[in-house]
């Protein structure tokens, strides 16, 4: 067992919501080397979760499925699974990878702990999130899954709120983002984008294996890409899928749409993208941090 990280800084925000209990964090015990996967909902965190477990798991078939390996560990859905998640992190011993959808500020900065935050274009994550909601089978009405001129409105008007930090709404995602950039030292955090991700995922493990330091090698680099590649986690969704065999989804096959980025493009009217760009401007006003979050590229911490 590796030892305890200490507390370089606090939390500077407390968020909360229908899921989300900040609470949970206080029975988190960080030990250097852990990993936190720290993104909001539809921007790749189930992918990330499965490249980082493989990698800790040297490539091999892991052992357990990811929701048990990389446990969300501020979510309360008042069951036995998330009860559980306090004990099963306890009990592992070595490196651990979390998930949580907190924005950056909302949980400590532990030495020798690990965020990996990763980003989508926030058109790709509506759309993305029309058909999550629609796939959830506890989920009869959501403003997101009426016709798309309403979803836009609803996506791009709805305000952040500290403790409704789980709305489906641009202005959390753009918190999220800029306050994750504020918040991690440079050299603890590693910022992923989506569009990236899917242009260069045999670089995308590469780069996660290095700066996490896994010590994996080469051939099973090779492997972890053929395995989390989008038809072969699909195929395996029970294995990947987060709160698989529950009941929670309607098709957990469907959970895996059909990967791709800049499907916005020709889903939306030119005047509904002009309102997006205008509402994204006053969100994140640096030009540098507002291009990056739609088309990711070259990263350079905080510009």
């Amino acid at each position: 067992m590796t030892a305890t990280a200490s507390e370089i800084r606090p939390a500077k925000r407390r968020y909360s919501g229908k899921i989300t209990d900040p609470d949970r964090w206080a029975f988190f015990t960080p030990r250097r080397g852990d990993i936190i996967v720290c993104t909001p909902a539809k921007c790749g965190t189930t992918w990330t979760q499965s490249m980082i477990a493989l990698l800790l798991n040297d490539g091999r078939d892991l052992p357990e499925t990811v929701s048990q390996i990389s446990p969300w560990i501020d979510a309360d859905f008042e069951d036995a699974a998330t009860r559980a998640v306090p004990a099963l992190l306890a009990a592992r011993t070595g490196r651990r990878v979390i998930k949580t959808h907190t924005p950056g500020d909302g949980f400590p900065v532990w030495d020798g702990v690990h965020v990996v935050a990763v980003y989508r274009h926030p058109l790709d994550v509506l759309l993305s999130l029309r058909k999550h909601l629609v796939n959830i089978a506890r989920v009869d009405e959501h403003p997101l899954k009426e016709a798309v001129p309403a979803a836009l409105r609803y996506f791009l008007q709805t305000p952040l709120a500290v403790d409704e930090i789980d709305q489906d709404a641009l202005e959390v995602l753009t918190e999220h983002y800029r306050r994750t950039v504020a918040a991690r030292p440079a050299d603890q955090v590693t910022f992923l984008h989506y569009a990236d991700m899917i242009a260069d995922h045999a670089g995308t493990v590469a780069r996660l294996a290095s700066v996490l330091d896994t010590g994996t090698e080469t051939a099973s680099q090779a492997r972890i890409v053929r395995a989390t590649a989008f038809d072969a986690m699909k195929r395996r969704a029970t294995d990947f899928v987060p709160l698989a065999s529950t009941g929670f989804w309607r098709n957990e096959t469907a959970f895996f749409d059909s990967g791709g980025t800049e499907k916005w493009r020709g889903a939306f009217s030119a005047a509904e993208i002009a309102a997006f760009e205008a509402r994204l401007a006053e969100l994140v006003p640096e030009p540098g941090l507002r291009h990056w979050l739609q088309h990711g590229g070259d990263y350079t911490h905080g510009s």
